[in-house]
């Protein structure tokens, strides 16, 4: 009787356990979907109330598909890393195309670029030069109802080539490199033509350097169709 009497009991026991523990796991997993879905309305809520003012600005032509041809120059420098502290500061001159609709462009940029060193790798040259290509995506974000200036953000890849290169002991045999980044910056239409001012700073995961560039374009700009 006794023997039955604790089998009885461990059943109720192990019943218990089984309950509560399919509870416990039961509640952590609604909690974590909970705080998951918490996140996922925030992030939504913060993008409705980014773009609802940003839209409230806009002219009429801003959902209209608009194309920008321009010329440039940059000032540029590499930061940190052994190339970093070889390179001094240089300046590029590029042309670029911009093709948007709305918020939303692509983005295309080619230019030539050359900079001197701190040290003289070799004696008949203190410098190097390359050229770079870079594409992005580009999100505007318009400031002004009758005053067509634009801010905008882009995330952006870029590669450049060497031409001349005295620092060839730090970036070996390599002709290009790859760079990751982003650019901010401005942009004020008057007419047919486009102003733009940006800043951008990109990632060269070969070199181990950072690059940051600052310059200003001029170019035409035209929306297409009516």
């Amino acid at each position: 009787m006794i023997l039955q009497k604790n089998n009885f009991f461990s059943y109720i026991n192990t019943f218990l356990y089984k309950n509560t523990a399919f509870r416990n796991s039961t509640t952590h997993t609604c909690h974590q979907n909970k705080h998951k879905y918490k996140h996922i309305t925030f992030f939504i809520t913060l993008l409705i109330l980014f773009f609802i003012p940003a839209t409230a600005f806009a002219d009429y032509t801003f959902s209209r598909p608009r194309m920008t041809f321009s010329f440039g120059i940059d000032v540029f420098d590499f930061f940190i890393g052994d190339f970093g502290d070889a390179a001094n500061v240089g300046m590029s001159i590029h042309a670029d195309a911009t093709l948007q609709v709305g918020h939303f462009a692509g983005y295309i940029r080619f230019g030539s670029a050359r900079a001197l060193t701190e040290k003289e790798f070799l004696p008949f040259d203190e410098g190097f030069q390359f050229v770079f290509i870079s594409a992005a995506p580009r999100f505007y974000f318009p400031l002004m109802r009758r005053t067509l200036l634009y801010a905008f953000i882009q995330p952006q890849i870029t590669v450049n080539f060497f031409e001349s290169n005295t620092l060839v002991a730090l970036t070996g045999n390599r002709l290009a490199d790859g760079l990751v980044g982003g650019s901010v910056g401005l942009q004020f239409i008057a007419g047919i033509i486009a102003i733009t001012g940006q800043v951008s700073c990109e990632y060269d995961w070969h070199l181990k350097t950072i690059l940051v560039t600052g310059g200003i374009n001029i170019g035409i700009t035209s929306t297409l169709g009516h």
